[in-house]
């Protein structure tokens, strides 16, 4: 990675074995000759976004390994690449790449290359008797009437995309070697899959085994196969692990045949009807729903708090129902949200308070609101709502609601003892001491920041770095807005 003088950064990939001519080629920083761009598949780019790009040549060092790197916040990348035919891979979890695209780096010219990445649309979790389960594979019986497969993780959750339409969950492995344990769900329970704007969660709590049994061949037990079982009536094969002579399943109740025992390559012909009683057949608990921002995983660490401010009308999806968690809040865009939280009355006075929010404007009824209660001050008569919030701002004004409602209100026990333990220029230097980029923080901000770090509103983001100038993420601003409802006593 290169930087220039003018701050701007490009990707050079310096061969291994490059010569004296080429390394010096090199550092005279090449003009770029590769631009990529990775976004959804709305065409909205994503910012900081980590691909690989690898080389299709495999005697290229960067065949297998590649070079890494990662977007700038417009979702763009600037790379020079020696001459050769390459593809891009995109990490993330939270959509899948089609086809990873290919494309050719030439000495001269700009090659321009685009990643779109699709929405997940399906995730959830599986459990054995209310325990995760690892590595459940589950096989849905699709509208084309395929069977279609989810493999999960080691954990039992999983994320996937499937088209949209009706399918029926029929099956669940659960993690044994290469052929999971089976569970047969017979005629299975219907999953509707929405599209991608409203994804749907899939919860499978499984029952244990309930059939079992042995596996000889010639009077000796088989130490390790298949036995092969088919529900009767249906063209559906059931492949349970052997091992030292025995197997296990979990099956619906009805009847099944047993068709063979396979080991190795070779299958042993049988013909054993199998009948499970209803009795014997605990149903699985399968349930379905629909996921509230379909961009805010399953198990994401401030779900709770997203639906939390939802349920309350506070935060609201975008025209696609999407939160877009790391985007960043403008301050027009937080006015809105403190007001929603707060529950503040909207005000529109016919003369503004600001120069730069009209009566015109959407936000302009909770600029005011928020500027009445004292609440978001400008900078020099100006509101400047289009610009980003930064996290000493959101501090300064999360602090300051605070000390109002504790003039106004009564304060929670911890909450009033924070705000009187974080008072004096000592403490606040003494709190500010623990972050380690404490002296970033604008003196005017100094005792907000330190306030709020010390309740937990606003925490730091990698190690003990606050960033108090960077930008806050509307994932940052809603999550601190719960707190503050928490520090309020407020539900």
């Amino acid at each position: 990675m290169i930087q220039r003088a003018d701050g701007s950064r490009i990707l050079t990939y310096l061969p291994v074995q490059a010569t004296a001519q080429q390394a010096e080629y090199i550092l005279q920083l090449p003009r770029p000759n590769v631009e990529l761009r990775i976004q959804d598949e709305r065409g909205m780019p994503l910012p900081n976004a980590d691909y690989g790009i690898f080389d299709l040549n495999p005697n290229s060092p960067l065949h297998n390994s590649g070079v890494s790197a990662r977007t700038d916040a417009k979702g763009w990348a600037q790379l020079y690449l020696p001459p050769a035919e390459y593809y891009v891979q995109v990490d993330t979890k939270e959509y899948v790449q089609p086809e990873p695209p290919r494309f050719v780096a030439r000495e001269n010219g700009m090659q321009e290359v685009t990643v779109t990445l699709l929405f997940l649309n399906v995730q959830g979790a599986v459990t054995v008797g209310g325990q995760p389960t690892r590595w459940p594979l589950l096989k849905l019986i699709g509208p084309d009437g395929q069977v279609h497969q989810i493999q999960a993780s080691y954990d039992g959750r999983f994320i996937s995309r499937l088209a949209p339409g009706r399918y029926s969950l029929v099956e669940v492995d659960t993690f044994f070697r290469e052929y999971g344990i089976p569970h047969y769900f017979g005629e299975g329970y219907p999953v509707t899959v929405a599209g991608v704007d409203a994804p749907v969660v899939i919860n499978v709590a499984l029952p244990e085994v309930n059939v079992q049994g042995d596996a000889v061949i010639d009077g000796q037990p088989v130490a390790e196969g298949l036995l092969l079982a088919e529900p009767v009536g249906a063209d559906w094969t059931l492949r349970s692990p052997i091992e030292n002579g025995r197997w296990q399943m979990y099956l619906s109740a009805g009847q099944y045949r047993v068709t063979g025992i396979q080991v190795g390559n070779r299958t042993y012909d049988r013909s054993e009807l199998l009948t499970v009683s209803a009795e014997k057949a605990p149903a699985p608990v399968v349930t379905t729903s629909t996921l509230l921002f379909p961009d805010v995983p399953l198990d994401h660490w401030a779900r709770a708090d997203l639906e939390a401010l939802a349920a309350q009308n506070v935060v609201r999806g975008d025209q696609w129902g999407r939160f877009n968690p790391e985007r960043a809040v403008t301050r027009a865009e937080f006015a809105t949200l403190l007001v929603r939280t707060l529950g503040l009355e909207r005000a529109t006075p016919a003369q503004p308070t600001f120069p730069d929010v009209a009566p015109t404007d959407w936000f302009y009824a909770d600029v005011e609101a928020v500027a009445r209660a004292g609440l978001i001050q400008g900078a020099a008569g100006q509101f400047r709502p289009l610009d980003t919030i930064a996290r000493q701002e959101m501090a300064a004004i999360l602090a300051r609601t605070l000390r109002q409602r504790g003039e106004s209100a009564g304060l929670p026990a911890a909450t009033a003892e924070a705000l009187r333990s974080a008072a004096s220029p000592e403490a606040v230097e003494a709190i500010l001491s623990g972050v380690a980029d404490g002296a970033e923080v604008a003196p005017w901000a100094k005792a907000d920041v330190a306030l709020t770090h010390q309740l937990g509103l606003l925490k730091g983001r990698s190690g003990s770095r606050y960033e108090p100038q960077a930008s806050a993420t509307r994932l940052e601003a809603v999550v601190a807005l719960k707190r503050l409802l928490d520090a309020l006593g407020e539900p």
